[in-house]
């Protein structure tokens, strides 16, 4: 059982209001949030990677992780500010207007990036990306907390893991059109403006009245389900480590799939393989997070998918390792999407419901969207190490699926320390 969800039916019957999400905009929000992985993911899945081929074939692996860790740690500074900046106009109308101003940077940029003619332009231009897509993620996001009513925080969790995950197939699809990288650019900056339109265009047509965020996040009749503040905010940084541990794992997952299928396993044609192998996590992970995500929400349960499927996430990583077997591979990769799918919606409606203050969920979801940028930022570094080694991938894979494993850890100590509150406000305030 979740922390808010007794409190949000309890407020949701006081009201008598319809507790759905506004029509359409779970599709809209997914649809932006798409546009915003796909930015990132054409060009570390496939584009970022060439180009470091072609300008540095002897030192190819460590200008990727170099240009790769640069542009999250533009994007670790982004989030909190540019979130920020969001709260200081509440309208909802406010959060498409910094998602609309995103998209313009992203498209911009990537156009440039696609121009390029040295390693230091490509950084420059990658960099100011990742701030518009910061941009993007941080409309999105603080838009679920302001609109989405608790009881269907999983589901469209669950729908904004799919659509991240989608991205990382239909990027790589939309980076290998062509092989003129200038081209590939235009046409991923193309996918992403006709992506987000649907969700921006409302700030165009919508009047920007002013408003209290989610009233169905709290109301005053509803009694206190957290005592302390000091045990709100070390509940939130649990569930931020564990979803940092789970996507650092991640994140040396996919980072270097594009050297490993090409390198490690020498499949005779890589784009070919890596589509095959992308997508078969892709529908994984996206048939597993719409799932986990509505039964999350039916049963008022947040932790305990979120420990299974980052368990089994991380046994599928570590088999990545020891195994040279293509199909056996593929069967890993599907095994590793279901239990990131089970772990994402879940996890992300977690940290919205620990969130204390909804005059600052922008500021506050820009904060813990490092749990996101800092594994990116990390694992580049960490997967050049570890390639330097003596049987890389192995080394690197283990330290993924370890890493899952303490993120599962973490998520079921969180879940021992939510049932311990819930039960202790039981005691102090019986219904």
């Amino acid at each position: 059982m979740t922390l808010d969800s007794d409190r949000d039916l309890r407020a949701a019957r006081h009201e008598g209001g319809d507790t759905s999400p506004p029509r359409g905009l779970e599709t809209r929000l997914a649809l932006a949030g798409l546009a915003a992985w796909v930015a990132f993911f054409a060009p570390t899945q496939v584009l970022l990677a060439v180009a470091a081929e072609r300008m540095y074939p002897a030192d190819k692996e460590l200008f990727f992780g170099l240009i790769s860790a640069a542009g999250s740690v533009v994007m670790l500074v982004a989030y909190p500010i540019v979130g920020a900046l969001s709260d200081r106009c509440l309208p909802t109308v406010a959060r498409r207007t910094v998602s609309m101003i995103g998209v313009a940077v992203a498209v911009g940029c990537l156009v440039m990036a696609g121009q390029a003619d040295s390693g230091l332009e490509l950084v420059f231009w990658w960099c100011a990306t990742q701030t518009g897509i910061a941009a993007i993620q941080c409309g999105v996001e603080a838009s679920v907390a302001d609109e989405i009513p608790t009881r269907h925080r999983a589901r469209i969790g669950g729908k904004l893991a799919a659509a991240q995950m989608f991205a990382a197939l239909l990027g790589t699809v939309v980076a290998s059109v062509s092989t003129d990288l200038s081209i590939s650019y235009l046409v991923v900056a193309g996918v992403v403006t006709m992506l987000a339109a649907p969700f921006i265009a409302v700030s165009v047509v919508a009047a920007p009245t002013a408003r209290d965020p989610a009233p169905a996040l709290a109301h005053p009749t509803a009694p206190p389900i957290r005592v302390g503040r000091s045990s709100s905010t070390s509940e939130l940084w649990l569930g931020w480590t564990s979803r940092t541990l789970v996507l650092f794992g991640l994140g040396n997952v996919t980072q270097f799939l594009y050297f490993f299928v090409h390198d490690e396993l020498a499949r005779p044609e890589p784009a070919s393989a890596l589509i095959l192998l992308t997508g078969l996590f892709v529908v994984s992970v996206v048939l597993s997070a719409l799932i986990c995500g509505t039964i999350s929400d039916r049963i008022a349960d947040r932790t305990g998918p979120a420990v299974i499927g980052s368990a089994v996430a991380g046994v599928a990583a570590s088999t990545f390792g020891f195994v040279d077997s293509w199909p056996l591979i593929l069967c890993a990769a599907a095994v590793l999407g279901a239990g990131l799918g089970a772990f994402m919606g879940p996890a992300f409606a977690l940290l919205t419901e620990l969130l204390p203050d909804p005059k600052h969920y922008g500021r506050d979801l820009g904060l813990l969207n490092t749990a996101v940028v800092a594994p990116s930022a990390l694992a580049p570094i960490v997967g050049v190490a570890m390639l330097q080694l003596e049987h890389g991938f192995t080394v690197l894979y283990m330290v993924a699926g370890t890493s899952l494993l303490l993120g599962s850890v973490t998520m079921y100590v969180l879940r021992l320390r939510t049932r311990d509150s819930r039960e202790h406000t039981v005691a102090v305030n019986p219904l």
